[in-house]
């Protein structure tokens, strides 16, 4: 009989730790997503900010600074584009 109830506590044990690692395993994928979504995110901020510090150096080159500031700048004549 002892063998037979050491039997049965294994499976309950086995049983309970397949649970877990199966509860483990959808909370990776989940915080995985989740990982990834902020990645995204500062990929995106990333890539406005490099985006925006390319417009600002293109202002400041001299051909370009009169299409920058909506008029005419040191005697350039404003240029479309």
């Amino acid at each position: 009989m002892v063998i037979a109830r050491n039997l049965v506590n294994v499976d309950c044990r086995v049983s309970q730790y397949v649970e877990t690692i199966n509860r483990l395993h959808i909370e990776g994928a989940k915080l995985k997503e989740k990982l990834t979504g902020k990645r995204d995110q500062q990929r995106d901020t990333q890539r406005r900010e490099v985006l925006e510090e390319v417009e600002k150096a293109k202002c400041r080159l001299p051909h370009r600074q009169a299409s920058c500031t909506g008029g005419e700048a040191q005697g350039h004549p404003r240029t479309p584009g």
